[in-house]
């Protein structure tokens, strides 16, 4: 499943910096993907939280995209409320990065 692109202000020293993020969540099947798509505006406003909260120096090197997708994988896993089994996301991929 691919997500419209993510733009967020990041924290920084001094002068405005901002990323530009766009991802692909790969679900676990069919009832997977339908509650993801159900939910799509909690879990964006998970991500654009959890990366408006991030300095651009932890955002340059392959591991630090790396573990950046671990962390959104966590974030977006969680289940949304208590009724609510966690969403079945396998993975999740970077299709468009850019910090500027």
């Amino acid at each position: 499943m691919t997500l419209e692109p993510i733009t967020v202000n990041l924290q920084s020293e001094g002068r405005s910096r901002f990323l530009h993020v766009g991802m692909a969540l790969k679900v676990r099947d069919a009832k997977a993907k339908a509650q993801v798509v159900e939910f799509m505006p909690e879990l964006r406003s998970r991500a654009l939280l959890m990366l408006s909260n991030r300095q651009p120096d932890t955002l340059q090197s392959t591991e630090d995209k790396a573990r950046l997708a671990n962390e959104i994988l966590a974030e977006l896993s969680r289940p949304l409320n208590d009724s609510l089994p966690p969403q079945a996301i396998v993975s999740v991929s970077f299709n468009a990065f850019v910090v500027q």
